[in-house]
C-alpha cells in the first residue's frame, strides 16, 4: 500500500532499516511480525534487542553501509552457531568476513562486520 518504505511483513534478525522512504510517507516498515535485535526507526516493539539509533554508516549517501566504529549497531546482533561454520556461506559478512570474530565475539547488527584497522591488542 505504498507505506513500507524498507520491509514491508516477515520477519527481521540481526538487520539495519533505516532512511527508507515510501511512497505513500510511511515508516521504514509495515506489518513484519517480529524484530530480534534490529535497528529501525520507530524503534520496534515487537521482539528483543531492538534500537532506534542512527545506525552511524560510514557513508551512506554514498552508498557504503558499513559501521563506523562508533556505531550503536556494532556487537548488538544475536549469535548463531551457523555463524562460527566456515562451511556455511551464511558465516561470512558481504565482504567476505568472519560474521563473528575472534576479538569480541559478537555479531554486528547489518551486512557488514566492523573492519578494525590498526593495532588490537587484547588481554586475557
Amino acid at each position: 500500500d505504498g507505506n513500507g518504505g524498507g520491509v514491508y511483513g516477515g520477519r527481521l534478525n540481526n538487520s539495519i532499516v533505516y532512511l527508507n522512504t515510501a511512497p505513500a510517507g510511511g515508516s521504514n516498515w509495515l506489518a513484519v511480525i517480529a524484530f530480534t535485535n534490529t535497528c529501525t526507526a520507530p524503534e520496534a516493539t515487537n521482539g528483543p534487542g531492538n534500537i532506534a539509533s542512527d545506525p552511524l554508516f560510514v557513508n551512506g549517501a554514498a552508498g557504503n553501509y558499513r559501521l563506523n566504529e562508533n556505531s550503536p549497531a556494532r556487537n548488538a546482533g544475536t549469535n548463531f552457531p551457523w555463524m562460527t561454520d566456515p562451511a556455511d556461506t551464511r558465516s561470512k559478512d558481504l565482504d567476505g568476513r568472519n560474521r563473528i570474530d575472534g576479538l569480541n565475539g559478537q555479531v554486528d547488527l547489518g551486512a557488514y562486520e566492523l573492519l578494525i584497522t590498526g593495532t588490537v591488542v587484547k588481554f586475557f
